[in-house]
C-alpha cells in the first residue's frame, strides 16, 4: 500500500490510512406528495417506510432501559415460543 502524507517523524503508521471523503449525508424519511395525491395516501406511503425501517420499534425498545437479563429472557421466551409454533404447524401436517 503506497503511504499518504507521510511524514519522516511519524512512527504510528496513521499515514497508511486512506484520506477522509466526504459523503452525501442521506436524508432520511422522506415521503414526496405527488400533485393532487390526497394526504392520507402519503401518510400510508410514510407509515409503511417506518415499519419497513423499524423507526418506531426502536423507538419503543429505547424509550426505558431493560436490563441485559430481562433481554436475554424475554429473547429466550421468544424462541420458545417460535418454537411451539414450529412444532404445532408440523403436528397439523402429520
Amino acid at each position: 500500500m503506497k503511504p499518504y502524507n507521510k511524514k519522516p517523524y511519524d512512527n504510528n503508521r496513521q499515514y497508511d490510512k486512506k484520506p477522509y471523503v466526504k459523503r452525501p449525508k442521506e436524508e432520511g424519511l422522506m415521503v414526496n406528495v405527488r400533485d393532487g395525491e390526497p394526504i392520507e395516501k402519503a401518510l400510508r406511503r410514510l407509515k409503511k417506510k417506518m415499519i419497513n425501517n423499524k423507526v418506531l420499534e426502536t423507538y419503543r425498545d429505547k424509550q426505558f432501559y431493560v436490563k441485559p437479563s430481562e433481554k436475554r429472557k424475554q429473547a429466550k421466551a421468544a424462541a420458545v415460543a417460535r418454537w411451539k409454533k414450529q412444532q404445532k404447524k408440523n403436528e397439523d401436517r402429520y
